[in-house]
């Protein structure tokens, strides 16, 4: 074996071992009522590289969301007061899905159809792992 074909070799493994962890750095949005939640995925998101701001309710992540511009919203949908439906609405009158990708998160499959009809992107059940998230954010 030459040198190329080593190179070669060994650029194959890597990606096949590590390319679907190493991912590009997005600005982050976590929505989520649950503190344990929305922190438990804001720190995986973290440990991927991520820029993460966390906030517990619909109104704090319109707010947020319009001072960060975030590239991504990860958004439970069952929320006290503005819920994960409304909030992806009124950040969806002021971003396109090419500046903002919405992400409805659920613990409930059942949710799937209510969140395709809302203005998200995306669809992830409750726990997400790492595996989910970094499929979605490879495929911007």
């Amino acid at each position: 074996m030459d040198s190329s074909d080593f190179r070669n070799r060994c650029i194959r493994v890597w990606r096949e071992r590590f390319s679907p962890w190493c991912l590009l750095s997005r600005r982050i949005l976590v929505v989520d009522d649950n503190p344990d939640s929305a922190d438990a995925l804001g720190d995986l998101l973290e440990s991927m590289g991520q820029q993460v701001s966390v906030v517990y309710s619909g109104e704090s992540g319109v707010e947020i969301a319009r001072e960060q511009r975030p590239q991504v919203a990860f958004i439970d949908l069952m929320m006290p007061g503005i819920n994960g439906s409304e909030t992806a609405n009124r950040l969806r009158q002021e971003f396109t899905s090419a500046e903002l990708m919405l992400v409805a998160l659920s613990g409930y499959s059942r949710s799937r159809s209510a969140a395709q009809a809302d203005s998200f992107d995306h669809y992830l059940i409750k726990p997400v792992g790492r595996e989910e998230i970094a499929k979605l954010l490879n495929g911007l």
